[in-house]
């Protein structure tokens, strides 16, 4: 009988059977790792194992007893011991037949009669050869075989046996336990619980070997087979022509790299393996942060498989494209491990896929290119507004040389010779080139402007040409960017340069041969397209003139009808009366009073018509002489118009500057312009309204404002308000007479003087302002302007030297003014050659070319406009580049604009004052100008 251990008893009450419940091993795993080092705890854990024996509740455990089990590792429970209610005799009895036949195995036994009465446990001295632990020291200590288990079999030994507890077949396992001489054991063990025919358990046994050797001999062989297999797998891997690799995942630390990395890209093998970094830093610096993101998602377990394509650099500097498909492989518990991969070389795949997508690309640009022209063409077909003709042509320019901005000017100058026309502009707004325009007297732009053909530059600012005007220092502060040049001048079929198409671009070197060609032929279409518009306009606006000109006629007729015979009535009713019928003389005297009233209308009325005549004819004359006081002339309107303002309960209020002066005009013709704002005043200002009239002195001018708070105008009304002929009540019903002369009147006479006038109004029924405004005498304002006053002045000896030699081609149909204006340019050594008309001119060019065109505006036939398009329209060498001045009777603003947009460079009101004329012609004669 083997010596037995302490025994630790309970209560002995029974539990009634049920039925079974398995048994919770991870509840038990958990008390015995905490109560492995605690004897005092046992009885919990019994209380676990009795549950497991004893599923029924037939019994309880008495006391346990320990010895090495088959599971390996810590010391295992080898014999548990129950009381029954009987077969503890035959259990007894059991135990000393074969205990002397069992400890001659080489293995450990063990078995534990359970039942009622003295329990008997036993486990084979042979535990102590195997684990060095005595046969006592296993029984004694409960726990000391889960202390020897392994710590990684733990839990194998747990499931195996809580399984066999619940299946009651045997249960086995190979485990490690630990030796106590340090050394580590594999045991193989098997176990089974043996049960009564009513399932309560009777006894459990088993037997556990030292299979530590086989262990050790079948690691040896796997260890072989690996190697022989790794063998293996390194021939296939350098074989093919791809670099493999695993590297660590959480260092990212490459562990193996085969040898195609040195074929491939140079770098030995011994450097991908040495520096965690040497990897990522060997991408192309374009695609590393992308790599490296993809990298760490790859690192931080982040998807399954993944692919990678990038540029590598060798380690001579050439590029080398990878493909690298890469796999994450993962521990038991499905975290991360390592990664897995290979590199592919797809330098020559990806230049065929690059020189594929580049045919494809232009293939595909082209098309749309196609597209565009053709899409363009078709718009310039159709399209007869010049805006939008060259607005069109802008952008689909901008969008075939993928240009930043791009623009059109007009072949026109200002007074500083720049082409400040803007007619279009595309990729930028218009205000980023309003401070800007584009200077047409520099040698960078000017060639464009005179038709010398295409300019493409690379780099604008290493031009030499670049910035040497003298307005300009390079590139103005806050000009668009522009380092990319491209300029193409748009040429009309008659030779002459319509304008240019510019483009610029903040990159150096963006245009190239290809995009000169198409915006060359955009520009040919546009010329085409330009000169077809040209003409469809000058025919529409002949057209929409002469239905104006017919319906204005209808409407003066209407109008001149009414305002005569409405005088005439009352004049020819009253004298009628007047001749049949007695009246007393109060009667008379009235009747006297409204004839002459009427009369003086209509005389007025023929005045005015009078007056638009010698306008429209340029034959209204006005004599210049200083005035110091122009204010009476103001005042003393005003007090005519004080009875009918009185009448109509019109407050007429003036503030009048005595002083303000002097001014150079015609005493009656201003006193004609007060007159008609004032009695317009009066007339559109309701009873109780209010007329302010003012003269003043502001900065070098005299400005007379007469503002009312009557009828108002119309903001639809407001820019025609001093067109001849023009009301804004033509109808039958209207309240107001008059034939609508008057402001066309004033208009004419002030800017006659150099002045100016404007009208105002916030809209009907909420009054107007008119202001004019009078240069006063020896200012700047008025030099141009005061005709009579430098009769006698004579040209500076600067400009006489400019003008001497100069040949000049006068024309001007009015015989008396074209002698006139020779004997002044022949008085400053000009050679002059006159023309009477349009075609004289034209035949004049054709037979020598002139220094400089000086020319009327309105003559007959052809006009001087369409004299100065034409010869716009002329080759260089032919004259088409000529500098000309217009001579105008017609002085407005909208006038000089006209004018220049013609083609002329410069623009003299008549009358035509002689210095004037010559500092003109001297300025035009200046290099810049020539041609």
């Amino acid at each position: 009988m083997a010596p037995q251990p302490p025994r630790r008893r309970g209560g002995a009450d029974r539990v009634s059977e049920r039925e079974p419940t398995g048994m919770d091993e991870a509840a038990l795993t958990a008390e015995l790792a905490a109560m492995a080092g605690d004897v005092s705890g046992a009885e919990a854990v019994l209380a676990q194992l009795a549950a497991a024996l004893f599923p029924a509740g037939g019994g309880r455990l008495e006391h346990m007893t320990w010895g090495a089990a088959a599971d390996g590792g810590e010391p295992t429970p080898v014999a548990l011991a129950s009381r029954r209610d009987d077969g503890e005799a035959r259990v007894r009895a059991a135990e000393l037949r074969y205990r002397t036949l069992i400890e001659q195995i080489p293995a450990v036994t063990f078995m534990a009669v359970l039942g009622e009465g003295e329990n008997e446990v036993y486990v084979s001295p042979h535990i102590q050869t195997l684990l060095g632990f005595s046969q006592q020291e296993w029984l004694e200590d409960p726990f000391l075989w889960y202390r020897q288990l392994h710590p990684d079999d733990r839990a194998l030994w747990i499931a195996e046996f809580a399984r066999g507890c619940r299946t009651g077949g045997p249960f086995r396992a190979e485990c490690r336990f630990l030796a106590r001489d340090g050394r580590i054991v594999w045991v193989r063990g098997e176990a089974r619980l043996v049960k009564d025919e009513r399932g309560r358990p009777l006894f459990l046994q088993g037997i556990a070997f030292d299979i530590t050797e086989s262990k050790r001999a079948e690691q040896i062989l796997v260890a072989r087979a690996v190697r022989s297999t790794e063998e293996r797998y390194r021939d296939v891997v350098e074989g093919i022509g791809a670099i493999f690799w695993e590297a660590d995942v959480n260092t990212l630390q490459f562990t193996f790299v085969s040898q195609q990395a040195e074929r491939i890209l140079g770098y030995p093998v011994e450097r991908w393996l040495a520096d965690p970094q040497f990897w990522i830093a060997s991408v192309h610096p374009d695609d590393r942060g992308r790599v490296a993101a993809e990298w760490q998602t790859l690192a931080d377990g982040g998807g399954g498989d993944h692919e990678l394509e990038y540029r590598a650099l060798t380690l001579t500097g050439d590029v080398v494209w990878l493909h690298n498909r890469v796999r994450v492989a993962h521990d038991e518990a499905g975290r991360p491990r390592h990664l897995l991969g290979f590199m592919l070389d797809i330098t020559e795949r990806r230049r065929t896929e690059d020189a594929l997508a580049r045919l494809l690309a232009r293939e595909q640009e082209a098309r749309a290119e196609a597209e565009i022209l053709n899409a363009i063409g078709r718009r310039l077909a159709a399209e007869l507004e010049p805006k939008a003709l060259v607005q069109a042509v802008t952008d689909a320019a901008i969008t075939l040389t993928g240009a930043a901005f791009g623009a059109f000017f007009y072949n026109a100058t200002d007074e500083h010779g720049e082409s400040s026309m803007l007619h279009a502009l595309s990729g930028a707004s218009p205000e980023a080139s309003n401070d800007f325009p584009l200077p047409r007297n520099t040698p960078l732009f000017e060639p464009t402007f005179r038709g010398e053909g295409t300019l493409r530059l690379d780099d604008v600012r290493a031009d030499p040409r670049h910035g040497q005007s003298a307005s300009r220092d390079g590139t103005p502060l806050g000009h668009l960017p522009v380092r990319s040049y491209l300029a193409v001048p748009v040429i009309a079929r008659a030779g002459g340069v319509l304008g240019g198409l510019f483009f610029g671009h903040p990159a150096v070197g963006r245009f190239t041969e290809r995009h000169e060609r198409i915006i060359e032929g955009l520009a040919a279409q546009a010329a085409i397209a330009m000169d077809n518009a040209r003409l469809y306009q000058a025919a529409d606006t002949a057209r929409q003139a002469a239905e104006a000109a017919n319906r204005a006629k209808d409407d003066f007729l209407a109008t001149l009808s009414h305002e005569l015979r409405t005088p005439l009535t009352a004049i020819l009713g009253w004298a009628r009366m007047l001749r049949t019928r007695e009246f007393k003389a109060s009667e008379r005297l009235r009747a006297m009073e409204i004839i002459e009233r009427n009369a003086a209308s209509q005389a007025q009325l023929i005045e005015d018509l009078l007056d638009v005549s010698r306008i429209v004819t340029g034959k209204l004359q006005v004599t210049l002489r200083p005035i110091d006081a122009i204010g009476q002339i103001v005042q003393g309107v005003v007090d005519s118009f004080r009875p009918s303002a009185q009448a109509k309960d019109i407050a007429l209020r003036a503030k009048i500057d005595t002083l303000a002066g002097p001014v150079a005009g015609d005493r009656d013709r201003l006193q004609q312009v007060v007159w008609n704002l004032v009695s317009n005043a009066v007339k559109f200002t309701p009873a109780g309204g209010r007329v302010d009239v003012s003269c003043e002195q502001l900065d070098g001018w005299i400005e007379i404002r007469v503002r009312d708070t009557g009828k108002g105008i119309a903001a639809d009304f407001l820019p025609y308000v001093f067109d001849r002929f023009r009301q804004a009540d033509t109808s039958t019903t209207r309240v107001y007479g008059g034939l609508g002369l008057g402001l066309s009147i004033v208009r004419y006479l002030a800017e006659l003087h150099g002045g100016s006038v404007r009208a105002e109004s916030p809209g009907e029924g909420r009054g107007a302002t008119f202001r004019v405004r009078l240069p006063i005498a020896g200012t700047g304002a008025s030099d141009a302007q005061t005709a009579p006053m430098r009769m006698g002045a004579q040209a500076s000896n600067a400009e006489a030297r400019a003008i001497e030699g100069l040949r000049v081609l006068l024309v001007e149909d009015d015989d008396d003014t074209r002698n006139m204006l020779t004997i002044i340019l022949e008085g400053h050594g000009a050679v002059v050659q006159s023309a009477p008309s349009a075609t004289a001119a034209v035949a004049a060019l054709e037979h020598g070319r002139p220094n400089i065109v000086i020319c009327d505006i309105g003559l007959p036939g052809t006009s001087g406009l369409e004299l100065i398009r034409m010869i716009r329209s002329l080759p260089v060498e032919r004259g088409g580049g000529v500098p000309a001045l217009a001579l105008t009777a017609y002085a407005s603003v909208s006038d000089r604009e006209r004018a220049l947009a013609a083609g002329f460079q410069e623009h003299l009101p008549k009358p035509i004052d002689p210095a004037a004329l010559a500092a003109a012609v001297a300025q035009l004669a200046r290099p810049s100008h020539a041609t």
